[in-house]
């Protein structure tokens, strides 16, 4: 484990993770376990897995609280306010903002359109947090077969049991969903199913492949939301 450290070191770390960390608390602790433990060695494993269980014991934000802790040891005080800042503001931030535009444009019928294209594509990104997380850092270490596996599994599941569930409790909430999709969705499902298998057949990949992956993904969501219906 490496010694005391800088405010700033403490600050700029935690901004970032502020910055780049999606989903829930889960997510985040897998995130900074990687960040502080593996790549700077700020702490042991054991160490960490510590804080973990304090954390997880008292009321408030796990990975919040797991944030402050670690600040608070690397650089004090000054540390732990560091951390608690970077890891907090840029929310308070985005919410701010979003709060902002939706006072002030919300009632406008082209923002309605635009929530609701957003929506899903937001609880796509959120919800799965965890599990894009543990495939980039598989991707990262080289384990392609078991980040493949992650996000091949991922939309299976999604397929297999997320969807068949919405179906039978849209009945409850007296919207009734179906499983017939049209030719459109038809078409989006079969490209994606096709661009996956043309980036895994060789079972290698690179930052273009993956840039790639992520343009088809934001050609399918703008796709969606123009298409009537």
């Amino acid at each position: 484990m490496s010694g005391k450290g800088g405010v700033a070191e403490v600050l700029r770390v935690f901004l970032r993770l502020g910055l780049t960390s999606f989903g829930g608390p889960a997510a985040h602790v897998a995130t900074m376990r990687e960040e502080v433990v593996r790549r700077r060695a700020w702490l042991t494993d054991a160490a960490f897995l510590d804080l973990v269980g304090v954390a997880s014991a008292i009321p408030g934000p796990t990975s919040t609280e797991i944030a402050l802790h670690v600040g608070h040891r690397r650089a004090g005080w000054p540390g732990f306010a560091a951390a608690g800042a970077g890891f907090v503001l840029p929310a308070v931030a985005l919410v701010l903002v979003a709060a902002w535009a939706y006072v002030a444009f919300g009632s406008r019928p082209e923002a309605a359109a635009v929530l609701a294209g957003m929506a899903p594509v937001v609880v796509a990104i959120v919800g799965n947090a965890a599990e894009h997380y543990s495939a980039v850092t598989a991707a990262r270490q080289n384990e392609m077969t078991l980040a493949l596996e992650i996000s091949v599994g991922s939309s299976a599941q999604i397929a297999l049991m997320v969807a068949p569930a919405l179906v039978l409790l849209s009945y409850a909430f007296g919207t009734p969903m179906s499983l017939v999709f049209d030719a459109f969705e038809i078409t989006a499902i079969g490209l994606s199913v096709l661009a996956i298998a043309l980036v895994s057949l060789d079972g290698e990949s690179n930052w273009l492949e993956g840039l790639q992956l992520l343009g088809i993904y934001v050609v399918l969501a703008l796709a969606f939301y123009i298409v009537p219906g």
